[in-house]
């Protein structure tokens, strides 16, 4: 099986896409319509007996970086991305929505998350970089 959560690249509106892709949000929806086609899992599954995937649906925070929390516009991984709200304060909350009703259902067993961006405190990402998107 293939498990596949999308990152700051694929949601990247190309000049080639402008006339069929309206904005970053509309290009992961078609993403996940097209993930479905090819039977690639976009959200949780019990794999086996006692075995749960879970995707999420995650983007930056400069929040996570509590020694830096403010972004710069110097360093931008979605340069590409069209985004219909604010990506510093809407879009992070908007793909943590996307998960809400998914982590609402009891999974027996163990669970495997992934997301493209940090999970948690405590991994450990370029904090030495000041004004870096974290997360």
């Amino acid at each position: 099986r293939v498990f596949y959560t999308p990152g700051n690249h694929d949601l990247w509106v190309h000049t080639a896409e402008d006339k069929t892709i309206a904005d970053s949000i509309h290009k992961l929806f078609h993403l996940l319509s097209l993930c479905d086609d090819e039977d690639v899992d976009v959200f949780p599954v019990a794999l086996c007996e006692g075995l749960s995937i879970v995707p999420l649906f995650s983007w930056y925070n400069s929040d996570f970086d509590r020694n830096d929390p403010f972004p710069t516009e110097q360093y931008s991984f979605d340069k590409y991305c069209k985004w219909p709200m604010d990506r510093h304060n809407e879009l992070w909350r908007y793909m943590l929505y996307l998960n809400k009703r998914f982590l609402e259902v009891p999974h027996e067993g163990s669970v495997i998350t992934f997301s493209h961006f940090l999970p948690r405190h405590g991994l450990p990402f370029w904090g030495h970089v000041a004004g870096l998107v974290k997360a």
